[in-house]
């Protein structure tokens, strides 16, 4: 049975009652005066859309019906428009320094009338994991923490005499929360590895059960495909933690997805 046609304004009072109020299915539909199939319907397509009540918040009506309405992309002409750039895109981001966000400044600038930031990122998202489907993994909160140094460098420069100097990016994130911790380190060695690695626990408020780092030196001595032999000094501080090291297997990057998503 085709469920009842619903209009924008709608939507938005049922994701409100759901989600500040905390009201039952069954409450929203009352207070309402639709039907509880459609109220049960419009929340399980809000749940598999992936975005944040915030998310919605901060669109437009014409996103909203997007979102929500049966068939929206193939009747979109903004959707479609905005399809046929996800191959470039694909190529764009295996670039170093290129992110979403500046891909959407520059969609922006051709279309002032186009997608949020987050519808945008939200279609090449649904069309990238339909395009390249993997492994999921199930993370629990504190269980895993993914960290690595970024492969591009920045710089600073000293403010009394001038000089500019390198740094490298040491970033960490949680793969439950998705909390991101980046520091800026002198260099890739083990003393700057270990201090960064702790100052994020720090930051974290607490150390997780498993650290997973990418096969660099300063934390793998010796690379293994199965069994990486970890650095004495990164081994001890582990146990000194009561945590364990899970280095990533090389060639294998569905094992780290996370910080690779950030630092590309």
């Amino acid at each position: 049975m085709p469920r009842q046609r619903i209009d924008v304004e709608k939507i938005r009072e049922i994701l409100r009652l759901h989600q500040e109020l905390k009201f039952s299915v069954r409450k929203i539909a009352n207070a309402l005066q639709i039907s509880k199939t459609s109220v049960g319907e419009y929340l399980a397509e809000f749940k598999r859309s992936g975005l944040s009540y915030y998310d919605i918040t901060q669109m437009n009506d014409t996103e909203v019906v997007c979102v929500f309405e049966k068939g929206n992309k193939t009747a979109n002409p903004m959707y479609e428009a905005l399809a046929k750039e996800f191959p470039t895109y694909e190529k764009e981001l295996a670039r170093v320094g290129v992110t979403l966000y500046l891909l959407w400044e520059e969609y922006k600038e051709r279309n002032p009338e186009g997608f949020s930031y987050s519808r945008f990122c939200h279609h090449y998202r649904m069309w990238e994991s339909k395009l390249k489907a993997g492994m999921h993994i199930e993370h629990k909160a504190g269980d895993l923490l993914y960290v690595d140094f970024t492969g591009k460098k920045m710089h600073y420069i000293d403010p009394v005499t001038g000089e500019v100097h390198e740094a490298e990016i040491f970033v960490t994130i949680m793969g439950a929360s998705q909390l991101i911790y980046v520091e800026a380190t002198k260099s890739q060695k083990l003393e700057d590895w270990i201090w960064a690695n702790e100052n994020a626990w720090i930051y974290y408020g607490g150390v997780p059960r498993g650290i997973c780092p990418d096969n660099l030196k300063s934390a793998v001595s010796e690379a293994c495909k199965y069994e990486p032999l970890l650095n004495d000094t990164y081994y001890d501080l582990a146990r000194h933690y009561n945590t364990v090291i899970l280095p990533t297997r090389p060639g294998k990057p569905k094992d780290k997805p996370n910080v690779k998503f950030i630092v590309m």
